[in-house]
């Protein structure tokens, strides 16, 4: 099954069970599952230009200073490197292409 197909399915069921429908299963592993699988689908992060006033932002083990641009992980706003895959904070599925 595809992770869009899986999510809409336990979307629905936690509808369901929230509705008084309920399972064999609780609601908060249902809900725990649906964040863990819509953070393996791909976003795209933010870009942020540093402006010549900030002071130099620090992703890893490294600063970017101004004119740099950087970039805000779409899932918990923390600051990420065009090299993650996946953000170093929250897990977070990266999509760097160029596709909208």
């Amino acid at each position: 099954m595809e992770y869009k197909k899986a999510l809409k399915e336990l979307k629905r069921q936690v509808a369901l069970w929230k509705n008084g429908i309920e399972f064999t299963y609780s609601l908060p592993p249902l809900e725990v599952a649906v964040k863990a699988l819509e953070k393996q689908i791909p976003k795209k992060p933010t870009p942020h230009i540093v402006e010549p006033v900030e002071s130099p932002i620090k992703i890893g083990n490294m600063n970017w200073g101004r004119g740099t641009t950087i970039y805000y992980c779409p899932n918990c706003k923390d600051f990420i490197s065009r090299t993650y895959t996946y953000c170093h904070k929250c897990g977070q599925a990266l999509d760097w292409s160029d596709k909208e």
